[in-house]
């Protein structure tokens, strides 16, 4: 006679070994764990309770450790209730790496394969619910087709992005309707909604940057990119009084600050890189930008080896500690993930904009995804459904005097050296264009028909020597 294989609908191994990925493993692995395991996924209540400390943890930027753990949060630990006890599930990540268990690159492919583990079996518990639901309500004789009703919704629920979808009626969006235009002739509740720039025509063609919109910022090398998206985020601080997030991969910490320092005050950036003469003033000037910048709510994050799983886990992490409404990465052509590894350029980067996509909606945040084109602009060009994934992209791109006249009045040809050009928007026709001034010196960028002759008229003139008597 054929005996039933057994089942069970928990792993309670690889549940303590995600715990203990947290107390030990690498910052890339604990970042992987946040952004794959939620805290449903675990069976046991207490590992359940203990993921919930370590999430508080690492959202405050505490130290994920035992002895951290312990140090801060010893009372609470002592009343979760867990198969091992915390001493135990710690030892597990150092047993399987000082064991040879995990050995190199195997370390992600056993730590992923627990990660798999847990969900499957949460997946089976899942449909083992519906499963008896199901035979309850047809021994209550409750009508097939309300059955069926209720496990279309339970299997659309399982998605994390179909859950988030709204079914409405007519009614519904004839209501829906009325608020949302109230909406937007309301200034306090457009603004919760919207972020505006210091940049007047973009933000007349768009509305405003609209919260769970991906955009996409190209430009080729040596363009300005990171520069102008340096201009968004102070725009964002400044201008609309709103916490930001800006993830660099590129420039060191002091690179930024000397940016900022220039962008901000208003001197020279060529003279504060070769050392500003004390005599001159402008140490002053930076003294006050500095002042005011602290007080603004402009947070950075620097990851050299930028990966999407510490991307995403990184604006999880500063959304839920310091409520950031905007995020800047810069930039998607250096990422480097494992599991993107084996693509070419292009289809890593439409892979990264379907998940920034999905995260600035699940987060209701704008992300603005800097993208580097190739010099024959193939790289973006052949990413078509990256183009699909972004509500907005805008393209920047420097232009000469005989170019410019194509879209500028006679009188403002001289006032414009960069155009930002709309290669995809829902309320802006393509191809649209903002003539834009950059004023290299200070790396600040406009659209101001004023501002921009102003720094025309600087440039026409000679800079006064700052840098006299400094090595």
């Amino acid at each position: 006679m054929e005996t039933k294989k057994s089942y069970s609908v928990s792993d309670t191994e690889s549940e303590e070994m995600i715990l203990s990925v947290l107390m030990n493993g690498k910052k890339h692995e604990v970042d992987y764990i946040f952004e794959q395991i939620k805290p449903q996924d675990f069976y046991w209540e207490g590992h359940r309770q203990l993921f919930n400390l370590f999430l508080g943890m690492y959202a405050k930027g505490e130290e994920l450790s035992l002895i951290s753990a312990l140090k801060l949060y010893r009372s609470q630990i002592e009343q979760i209730q867990t198969k091992s006890s915390i001493v135990e599930i710690n030892s597990l990540y150092v047993t399987r790496t000082m064991g040879g268990q995990w050995v190199g690159s195997n370390v992600q492919g056993f730590i992923t394969g627990s990660v798999k583990a847990v969900k499957k079996k949460r997946a089976y518990r899942e449909l083992i619910a519906m499963q008896n639901k199901i035979t309850t309500d047809i021994q209550n004789d409750v009508d097939p087709d309300k059955i069926c009703t209720e496990i279309e919704k339970a299997l659309m629920a399982r998605e994390p992005l179909t859950a988030k979808r709204s079914y409405l009626t007519p009614e519904d969006m004839g209501k829906l309707m009325l608020d949302a235009v109230a909406e937007r002739m309301d200034k306090e509740r457009r603004n919760k909604e919207v972020i505006f720039t210091s940049f007047k025509m973009l933000n007349k063609y768009t509305g405003g940057l609209e919260k769970s919109d991906l955009i996409i910022l190209s430009a080729g090398s040596g363009v300005g990119k990171s520069t102008f998206a340096m201009n968004i985020v102070r725009d964002v601080a400044y201008v609309s009084d709103k916490a930001v997030l800006y993830l660099n991969s590129e420039m060191s910490d002091k690179q930024q600050a000397r940016r900022y320092a220039a962008l901000l005050s208003g001197v020279s950036h060529g003279s504060i890189r070769n050392g500003i003469d004390p005599n001159f003033g402008g140490f002053e000037k930076i003294v006050a930008a500095a002042e005011t910048f602290a007080k603004k709510k402009i947070y950075t994050v620097t990851i050299p080896d930028l990966q999407l799983t510490n991307v995403v886990a990184e604006i999880r992490r500063m959304v839920d500690r310091f409520g950031v409404e905007l995020v800047v990465v810069d930039y998607i052509g250096r990422m480097d993930t494992m599991s993107l590894k084996d693509l070419q350029e292009w289809q890593m980067m439409e892979q990264s904009a379907r998940v920034l996509k999905t995260t600035a909606q699940e987060l209701g945040i704008v992300i603005v995804m800097v993208a580097q084109l190739s010099s024959n602009g193939q790289t973006l060009a052949k990413g078509s459904s990256m183009k699909n994934e972004a509500d907005l992209w805008l393209n920047l791109r420097r232009v000469e005097p005989d170019e410019i006249r194509d879209y500028v009045n006679a009188d403002e040809v001289g006032l414009w050296n960069m155009l930002l050009e709309f290669r995809k928007a829902r309320n802006v026709e393509s191809g649209a264009i903002i003539p834009l001034h950059f004023h290299g010196d200070t790396l600040a960028f406009t659209d101001d028909k004023e501002l921009a002759l102003k720094y025309v008229k600087e440039e026409e003139e000679p800079a006064p020597n700052v840098n006299d008597g400094v090595a």
